[in-house]
């Protein structure tokens, strides 16, 4: 017996609704047993974490350091934070439930993300009930593993990822959606969402601007009605940052409120436009081999397939699925060609393209009409997404100790964390560290806010790192190798060396040495320079890049075996890089092509000097930094 529409409650047409869910819960605990397995993700999201992390110790919107340097107490509403409360908040009340725990912030940011795409396909399943629905969510999961293989940003990414879903819900109701107030108010919230989850998702805004004014073109009604439909969107636009700014009014104050923007417009301005790159076509050619090596995307061919894409469906603006595909593929180039030709170059400031890219090739498989199309486009897609198929599946049954189980650098942190926090039980103790981004993770785990001080960090004027003296109590030095790597452009030196010269006291034990962290304690004076020789060394152009190449530790100390130092460098404007190794001046052999990286290196011997020499690719034209690797005799 059925009820009501028996085509509605027909098998048929549920059974592909229930495939395409079965497909996307799998997908979803996949990316929660990456989350599991990694805990935090990068540096950043330690950052964000923070964030939470103080909301939930009542300290505020705040996070326990700057970016350029020491602060006294916790700073409200940081401007250099470019995640919003979108996330934070929902990752603080988590927190507040189940307690400090690293592989919470990972588990919030799968839970809102997968809760918008979630509601999107619902969106979507109303639309469509046949088998294009499991067809074309099978191949949005398939193009997210193959375009973030390499990345673990997808699984557990605190602003990029959660910013894509709000961004493809607010295109997604745009267009599928009845053009009312409801609706569009609905879109444009979404889209405000997205704004105040990262702010670089403002850029990909833009399709969805487009839609909504052809729609509304499209209704043909009365101009008051296009007014209102219009200021319906707007409003739902601006709603999370208009909350979020009485919020901090609140907080601040008029006069703190307006310092806390000036403060803003001024690390946007540096962290986007400041010394732009001189635009030439090898380096827009390095950033086109940035998006093959990094999310195996072949330009040339990608654009072909949007224009198969757009033959095929084809694009008339006021047909649904037209005018989102149109729509997606409008916000996609616009931020990826800021990334291309505006930004830093860093790889994930295009996340957000790339993430929305992967929804926007699953549309036209919903919106083509004859089964020969949707068949020739799908095999067009999966050639296209071959390359980072093929690294798929070998990368996640390699996973370091499997899915669902913690890694072995999750595991070496939350030891590290517990002999620190034993270390502060025997008595007074002050923690240090040279950048924010070697000790974020670690800060995260402790106990209460305020745990580390900065020794040194970044300086724009090219001016040496100032010393630190007069620390209180017995000092301990944290190193992170993994995440500190990518900030010591103004410290190309052996990084105890510089911990010394920073703290003017010379390191007394190590207190732990595990994967890539080290702890350091220091006393008494610094053993006076002597004229040890040169290991690291720039090039005048690796300096204008700020480009470097570093060994840690070097000399590598003796020991049964042959030794281990890590290797760190970086091309400085994401540019890719060359990196050659000669043996003893032998000739130079390549060791690997990455604009940056950690590498540790296990086979240091003694008697022998190790040069790597740090390149701009392609073809070593440019020497950018040197380092020189040996290690201690018996």
């Amino acid at each position: 017996m059925s009820f009501g529409d028996p085509e509605k409650n027909s098998a048929p047409r549920w059974f592909p609704r229930w495939v395409a869910a079965g497909i996307w819960g799998a997908f979803i605990l996949l990316c929660l047993g990456k989350a599991v397995n990694h805990g935090l993700s990068c540096a950043d999201d330690g950052w964000y974490a923070l964030v939470a992390k103080s909301l939930t110790q009542g300290h505020g919107y705040a996070t326990p350091f700057t970016d350029r340097g020491e602060c006294l107490e916790p700073v409200l509403f940081n401007p250099w934070t470019g995640t919003g409360p979108t996330l934070i908040l929902p990752c603080a009340a988590l927190l507040k439930i189940v307690g400090i725990r690293d592989v919470v912030p990972g588990i919030a940011a799968i839970c809102v993300w997968g809760s918008v795409f979630t509601l999107l396909l619902i969106l979507i399943a109303r639309e469509v009930t046949d088998w294009s629905l499991p067809w074309g969510v099978g191949l949005f999961c398939l193009a997210i593993v193959a375009l973030f293989n390499s990345s673990q940003i997808w699984s557990t990414g605190l602003g990029e990822i959660p910013a894509v879903a709000f961004l493809a819900m607010g295109h997604g109701l745009a267009a599928l959606g009845k053009p009312g107030r409801r609706n569009l108010f609905f879109s444009g919230l979404f889209l405000g969402l997205a704004v105040q989850t990262k702010l670089l998702a403002a850029l990909a805004c833009i399709g969805a601007f487009w839609i909504v004014a052809v729609r509304i073109y499209a209704a043909r009604s009365e101009l008051k009605k296009c007014f209102q439909l219009a200021a319906f969107f707007l409003l739902g636009c601006g709603l999370p940052t208009f909350l979020f700014e009485a919020w901090k009014l609140t907080v601040l104050g008029c006069h703190g409120w307006l310092v806390n923007w000036q403060e803003f417009f001024g690390a946007l301005h540096e962290m986007t436009v400041q010394k732009p790159p001189q635009m030439t076509l090898e380096l827009i050619q390095q950033r086109i081999a940035l998006l093959e090596q990094y999310h195996s995307i072949h330009l040339i061919f990608l654009l072909a397939l949007v224009a198969v894409a757009a033959y095929l469906l084809p694009l008339r603006p006021f047909k649904s699925w037209s005018s989102l595909f149109a729509g997606l593929v409008l916000s996609i180039f616009i931020s990826a060609g800021y990334w291309l030709i505006s930004s830093v170059g860093w790889i994930r400031y295009l996340t957000i393209a790339a993430g929305l890219g992967c929804f926007a090739l699953s549309v036209p498989i919903y919106g083509l009409p004859q089964m020969w199309k949707k068949l020739l486009y799908a095999v067009l897609l999966l050639i296209f997404l071959g390359s980072g198929l093929a690294l798929f599946w070998p990368r996640v049954t390699h996973v370091e100790n499997g899915l669902f189980h913690p890694s072995s650098e999750r595991l070496t942190r939350n030891k590290l964390v517990a002999a620190i926090q034993d270390l502060k039980q025997r008595g007074p103790l002050t923690l240090v560290s040279r950048y924010w981004a070697e000790f974020a993770d670690v800060e995260y785990l402790l106990a209460g806010s305020m745990n580390f001080q900065q020794l040194g960090f970044n300086r724009t004027d090219g001016a040496p790192a100032p010393r630190v003296v007069g620390l209180p109590g017995k000092k301990v030095v944290l190193i992170n190798r993994h995440w500190g790597a990518a900030f010591r452009a103004e410290h190309p030196v052996d990084e105890r060396a510089d911990i010394e010269m920073l703290l003017d006291e010379k390191i007394t034990a190590v207190l732990f040495s595990e994967g890539p962290f080290e702890l350091l304690e220091t006393g008494g004076p610094a053993i006076p320079a002597t004229n040890a020789p040169v290991t690291v060394a720039q090039t005048d152009l690796g300096k204008q890049l700020h480009a470097y190449i570093s060994a840690a530790p070097n000399p590598v100390p003796p020991g049964p075996g042959a030794g281990t130092t890590w290797l760190d460098w970086n091309t400085g404007d994401g540019s890719l890089g060359e990196v050659y190794l000669s043996g003893n001046g032998g000739p130079e052999i390549l060791f690997t092509r990455s604009n940056q990286s950690v590498r540790d290196i296990p086979w240091i011997s003694a008697g022998s000097t190790y040069e790597f020499r740090l390149y701009q690719a392609p073809d070593r034209k440019n020497l950018l930094a040197t380092v020189k690797v040996t290690r201690l005799a018996q």
